[in-house]
């Protein structure tokens, strides 16, 4: 299990998730007085979703580039050291995101994922990804009122 103690990479990513989520909070074009009710790192989810909205059914998962195979085809030639390790380690990362993804969808939810250094370069797109979505499910009138 990873620590945020001494860890910097890992350091980043929560704060990632941390600005995303206030973000998603904070953003005015949800109406004034609108509040999304969240839960962070949501265990009752297969995945453990970063951000959870149990209202409209939509996880959100921040991914590390390294740790979940960004561009991996091109990726995985640049690893060089422990390549037996963390080849089949993030392979099987990646298969257990594909197979959360489907358990999810077949549970009604959305997902949404989003790469970390996507947050960092525009977490305004992020959030108008994930506010689209929330007013997509209210116009399907998909709303959970009951977690």
């Amino acid at each position: 299990m990873q620590t945020a103690l001494g860890n910097q990479k890992y350091d980043r990513l929560i704060k990632t998730i941390i600005d995303l989520n206030s973000a998603i909070a904070d953003d005015p074009s949800l109406g004034k007085g609108f509040r999304v009710g969240h839960r962070k790192n949501f265990k009752e989810l297969p995945g453990k979703p970063d951000i959870a909205i149990t209202k409209y059914h939509i996880a959100i998962f921040c991914d590390s580039e390294f740790w979940h195979g960004y561009d991996w085809e091109n990726a995985r030639e640049r690893i060089h050291t422990n390549r037996n390790y963390w080849i089949p380690k993030i392979e099987k990362n990646i298969l257990r995101d594909n197979q959360v993804n489907k358990t999810l969808a077949e549970r009604g939810w959305t997902v949404l994922r989003f790469w970390e250094k996507q947050i960092r370069k525009d977490i305004q797109s992020c959030v108008n990804t994930i506010i689209i979505q929330i007013e997509e499910q209210k116009k399907q009138g998909a709303i959970n009122e009951n977690w």
